[in-house]
């Protein structure tokens, strides 16, 4: 009878574990997986999410202002891994040789998930037009894993389809996952 016991608690200890390793999504929100990547982030579940060469991309439809979260990961392709609070500054750079006017707001080390990211807050200006955005990169070996907010500037919008979407980006930090 004591077998049978401990066999049952066995079989019920390593099921939890099994199922407390799956990570359900919260109510409104589904799992977004790329098809090339190791990585996961949750998004509202009327969020659109489109897959393009390795970038994922989930944005509301409805929302005029067309704001977006995108991710993608990429090899640093330097010999030594650095933080990635360090490699903020390359990727900056890269930001700034693209878009010429780039002015960064806060970038600063978060502990996501046990591991230490960067949170950039910066402001892009294309001729006349000026887009708020929010990056998340983390390090993992030899890649970079960007997730970003991009949508319109608060300061230079058109208030008719503008929509904050920084409370929700700050719901979907949260569940970004590298596999």
């Amino acid at each position: 009878m004591k077998k049978t016991l401990c066999a049952i608690l066995a079989v019920a200890v390593i099921g939890t574990g099994l199922v407390s390793c799956t990570r359900k999504a919260e109510e409104g929100y589904k799992t977004v997986e790329s098809k090339t990547c190791n990585y996961t982030f949750d998004c509202p579940e009327s969020w659109t999410v489109s897959y393009t060469d390795g970038m994922l991309s989930a944005y509301n439809p409805d929302d005029l202002s067309k704001a977006n979260v995108t991710a993608f990961s990429f090899s640093h392709g330097l010999e030594e891994t650095p933080s990635a609070i360090g490699y903020w500054e390359t990727y900056k750079k890269q930001l700034e040789d693209t878009f010429k006017n780039v002015t960064q707001n806060k970038a600063e080390e978060i502990e996501l998930g046990g591991q230490k990211v960067a949170h950039a807050d910066y402001t892009v200006t294309i001729g006349n037009e000026s887009f708020d955005c929010e990056t998340i990169l983390a390090i993992y070996d030899s890649d970079v894993y960007t997730l970003t907010l991009t949508q319109g500037a608060k300061e230079n919008y058109d208030s008719e389809n503008y929509n904050d979407h920084s409370d929700e980006f700050a719901e979907i930090i949260k569940t970004f996952r590298i596999k």
